[in-house]
């Protein structure tokens, strides 16, 4: 009998470590597929980092820096879903008349962009602002719609704060 509690104890343990290395492995795949996606994106939009530069200001494309936004702004109640990912693909689609694989791209690189910032209401702030240097004021419209696929207002449930970041983004694009 105690042997086979062994046998048994020994299998499980085994089982165990297979499970997680396989896990681990899995993830590093992930990753490292991640960070070709976003290395294939900046390429074929021409991103180039700069020393001393942020990535946000060296940013010249107004697409990427608009989605980014739209993707910081979502993000202030919650952190979006992959469902919420997919919804900005073809939302990106058809506001950018684009092929599906140029709005993925897009949104990976935007992913990523808006991963560069360390506080949301910073990268907010600096990507309207950089947006607004990028392009006119008819953006807002466009970016709105972007924000909406991404959370809807009946999902999200912005609360008083969020609903003021907004309006001040709607400002600053605008020029006041």
């Amino acid at each position: 009998m105690p042997m086979l509690l062994l046998v048994l104890g020994a299998l499980g343990a085994g089982l165990f470590w297979y499970y997680r290395v396989r896990n681990a492995a899995e993830a590093t795949r992930e990753i490292t597929e991640m960070a070709s996606d976003v290395q294939s994106a900046a390429r074929r939009f021409g991103f180039r980092r700069q020393a001393n530069v942020h990535p946000a200001d060296a940013v010249e494309d107004a697409r990427l820096v608009g989605t980014a936004l739209a993707l910081a702004l979502a993000s202030l109640e919650r952190l979006p879903s992959e469902d919420a990912y997919a919804r900005l693909t073809a939302c990106s689609r058809r506001i950018f008349s684009c092929p599906r694989s140029e709005a993925e791209e897009i949104v990976v690189f935007a992913r990523w962009l808006q991963a560069q910032f360390t506080n949301r209401d910073e990268a907010v702030r600096r990507l309207a602002r950089r947006l607004r240097q990028l392009a006119n004021g008819d953006v807002v419209a466009d970016l709105e719609r972007m924000i909406e696929a991404v959370a809807p207002p009946a999902e999200a449930g912005y609360g008083v704060e969020t609903r003021a970041v907004l309006e001040r983004v709607r400002r600053t694009l605008r020029g006041r």
